[in-house]
């Protein structure tokens, strides 16, 4: 059983084991949160100048091709996504902050696994939960609203559908409702009522912006106010 933990992975630094079709699928989810990726392969697969991003299949040796691929949307200001054309090598995995073997070979998927686990690294082998100490969830990602829905890695198709159900029910308003709702909330934190009031106040904003297409005008706000203050 897998603990949902969120975790912040902005900056850190997550090694990629694999150039096929899988390490692209992994490192496209990957982006949005923004940590460096650096992809390890002796060979990558061709031609995915239509991709988020694309493999540069002109690097040699042992250099590290980094790149903010300013041509994709999905690719923040100042990240890196660099390529090494090469076997994996223990030093990779242990200097990294978050390891994904894709490598589609058993061996070496759980040499990486057996290295990570021992150094206490996150390691997500594909399609081998058991090797896995974290595992990719099907989610909903939009803004500040983030919904992760898992098996434990035992039906991702399951994972899948069960998400696709939630997103529908999900108004179209919500991730703008939910920057609302927090640009409100120290107003109410500061106010000298009881924790039960204030909790009170967000509930009710809530469900004013709910029937309301996410709208919260600031009048609203300082009627449920006084009106806790007021008890």
């Amino acid at each position: 059983m897998y603990f949902p933990m969120i975790t912040e992975l902005k900056g850190k630094r997550c090694l990629i084991a694999g150039g096929g079709k899988v390490a692209v699928h992994k490192a496209k989810i990957l982006l949005s949160f923004e940590p460096d990726i650096t992809i390890i392969s002796p060979e990558f697969v061709p031609d995915f100048s239509d991709e988020p991003f694309y493999f540069d299949l002109n690097c040699s040796g042992q250099e590290l091709i980094q790149k903010t691929l300013a041509k994709s949307e999905q690719v923040s200001s100042g990240q890196k996504v660099g390529f090494v054309r090469r076997k994996i090598l223990d030093k990779d995995i242990i200097s990294a902050d978050i390891v994904i073997a894709a490598t589609g070979d058993r061996e070496t998927d759980s040499h990486i696994s057996f290295l990570a686990r021992k150094n206490n690294i996150p390691v997500n082998v594909v399609d081998v939960p058991e090797l896995c100490t974290f595992i990719f969830p099907a989610m909903i990602n939009d803004g500040a609203l983030n919904i992760s829905v898992s098996t434990s890695g035992k039906s991702p198709v399951a994972s899948q559908k069960i998400r696709d159900g939630i997103k529908e029910i999900i108004p179209d308003f919500m991730p703008a409702m939910i920057d609302r709702l927090s640009e409100i909330r120290p107003a109410v934190v500061r106010e000298n009522i009881s924790h039960s009031d204030k909790k009170n106040i967000f509930n009710n904003l809530y469900e004013y912006g709910i029937t309301h297409d996410g709208q919260i005008p600031d009048e609203i706000v300082a009627d449920e106010i006084n009106r806790k203050k007021l008890i």
